[in-house]
């Protein structure tokens, strides 16, 4: 098995470094928020590791490669060295290096198919698990909607009653910017999605998963809108200093 990997990851490696140096540095900083891992629940670990999964699929995605290639950079992106020979020898298979999730579409699109018909199979089968990704980080949005609808009252209340002080406040809340920062890269995601499904060629397939998209977008929205009214609610004096965002403006 190594010796087969092995001549493939390099070969599909320099080619992919060839066309555009979509293989992101595993050093490079990462644009998802920064947030405090022991302090985190279940749901922003989540919503944090698909936006983290999202920028380097984009990453890996920006030089436009095609096919194996494109397999090979998701695959490396996601998952190393192994991702990356798995994801060229799996070239034929749609979202082999990706697996499942954001760049499960994108991936489909740019290889290259027998027939428009064999196509139009594995692309609506690959925009049905972007369909799916998005069900799982609504649903981890919900919930973190929730979670800091009941920790802000709750907070609200201590800090009137004097039971906590300023800084402390701040501290129970030190997550919030960042969940509003992650939420919006999911948006910005979504509209990528959409949008480049709306301009494929065959679009005609993929109605029904642009409209599913576009109501999930706007669940997205209307949950980001949320966390800003809310955070509106935070007394000012905690507010100043904090990274929430209090206004859609």
């Amino acid at each position: 098995m190594m010796a087969f990997m092995r001549p493939v990851v390099v070969g599909v490696t320099v080619a992919a470094l060839a066309l555009g140096g979509c293989i992101p540095d595993e050093g490079a900083s990462t644009s998802a928020a920064s947030m405090d891992q022991s302090t985190m629940s279940p749901a922003e670990r989540d919503l944090q590791a698909k936006t983290e999964q999202q920028r380097k699929t984009d990453a890996a995605i920006a030089g436009g490669v095609g096919g194996a290639i494109l397999g090979a950079a998701l695959g490396y992106a996601l998952g190393g060295w192994q991702g990356a020979a798995l994801g060229a020898a799996g070239g034929a298979m749609t979202g082999a290096a990706v697996g499942y999730g954001y760049g499960s579409y994108m991936n489909a699109r740019a290889r290259q198919y027998s027939s428009q018909e064999q196509r139009a199979q594995e692309v609506t089968k690959s925009a049905n698990s972007t369909v799916d990704y998005y069900n799982q980080v609504n649903a981890s949005a919900r919930t973190i909607l929730a979670e800091q609808q009941a920790k802000v009252a709750q907070l609200n209340n201590d800090y009137k009653a004097g039971a906590i002080t300023k800084e402390q406040y701040r501290q129970q809340l030190a997550n919030a910017g960042a969940n509003q920062t992650n939420l919006k890269a999911q948006i910005s995601g979504i509209d990528k999605q959409i949008a480049e499904m709306k301009g494929d060629e065959q679009s005609a397939v993929l109605t029904s998963q642009v409209q599913q998209l576009q109501a999930q977008r706007d669940q997205l929205q209307s949950t980001y809108d949320g966390l800003v009214q809310l955070y509106g609610t935070v007394p000012s004096e905690v507010q100043q200093g904090s990274a929430i965002v209090v206004s859609s403006k």
